[in-house]
């Protein structure tokens, strides 16, 4: 018998998938093209266009070629052998750079008949 890793269920099923992304770190100084081959919604595995490391934290930008939206997910480098690597996507996104609009809560609804 061989001692090997036991091998963990996922979190979510992990769907095939050929995406183009780009990883951005360095406080969005440094960035490269990446492809999604696989994802979930708990993580990504990514192929590299060439061994190079990346770091152990960084955001992950998904562009949607058919409504031109592009999504930015927080990541944690989880393991890389080669030119491939696994991430999983934080819960708590890091939008230093990006505002978002804030409206005010809407306690009271509108009298009837107004």
């Amino acid at each position: 018998m061989t001692d090997s890793k036991p091998i963990l269920p996922r979190s979510a099923p992990r769907l095939r998938t050929l995406k183009a992304a780009r990883v951005v770190f360095n406080s969005d100084c440094s960035s490269y093209d990446v492809i999604i081959r696989d994802m979930s919604d708990s993580g990504v595995r990514l192929k590299l266009g060439s061994a190079f490391a990346v770091p152990d934290h960084f955001d992950l930008i998904i562009a949607n070629p058919n409504s031109g939206k592009k999504d930015r997910k927080a990541c944690e480098k989880v393991w890389q052998r080669g030119d491939q690597v696994g991430a999983r996507f934080l819960t708590v996104v890091a939008m230093s750079n990006m505002t978002l609009p804030l409206e005010a809560p809407r306690l009271r609804r509108k009298p009837i008949g107004a």
